[in-house]
């Protein structure tokens, strides 16, 4: 059963050890993506779309569709050491094996 939101009061999403891997585990995350190639979309209209898990192919990136969504992409070693002092209320938070906690993801305020 998909989540209504990837969202969560309080503490962030804590994906770490099970960080979504899979076009269907983003999505049951309750998170809209689109395949991408070498860190681009290409479906055509993607914007506009609503894809699914069937719309990619075995060796497709899975890229996140930020609307209403910011990214703080943290690759910096140094910065890494002390961002968890000033990046205390993301949403989630969420990284590959080599990095896993290096994306603080914040969704717009609806105010």
């Amino acid at each position: 059963k998909r989540q209504s939101s990837p969202w969560v009061r309080g503490k962030p999403k804590m994906f770490k050890n099970s960080t979504p891997m899979s076009p269907e585990q983003w999505i049951d995350q309750g998170f809209d993506i689109t395949p991408c190639r070498q860190k681009k979309a290409y479906t055509k209209e993607w914007q506009k779309k609503k894809l699914t898990a069937k719309d990619f192919k075995p060796n497709d990136n899975i890229g996140l569709k930020l609307k209403g969504i910011t990214d703080f992409d943290i690759d910096n070693p140094i910065a890494q050491k002390f961002i968890k002092k000033y990046l205390k209320s993301c949403g989630a938070i969420f990284g590959r094996k080599h990095n896993p906690e290096s994306h603080y993801l914040f969704k717009e305020s609806s105010e």
